[in-house]
């Protein structure tokens, strides 16, 4: 019977926990092809007027790098999916989506 409870309560703090994913995307809306890195997701070349597709970021701080620079924050709970917004003078906007 210990042995049922204990495997019951290791499985329940598993189920318990919250799953946090930060997914982040590029909108370069800028006139040029910009490469841009955000902090572990290298997007490579995006083209001026593209949006990427998603790719995983670390909760926090994430320093953006190639042909700008900068630094995005994400947080919350849960899956979390932001878009970053590189405008004509190459300024950074995050949105959560």
């Amino acid at each position: 019977m210990k042995r049922f409870v204990l495997i019951l309560v290791i499985v329940l703090s598993f189920v318990s926990c919250e799953l946090n994913q930060h997914d982040l995307r590029i909108e370069n809306a800028s006139a040029i092809d910009l490469k841009v890195v955000v902090g572990p997701a290298d997007f490579g070349i995006v083209n001026a007027g593209e949006i990427t597709d998603y790719k995983s970021v670390l909760e926090g701080s994430n320093k953006i790098s190639g042909d700008v620079s900068g630094t995005v924050y994400t947080s919350g709970s849960g899956i979390n999916k932001w878009t970053v917004l590189i405008d004509i003078n190459k300024s950074i906007n995050i949105r959560l989506d």
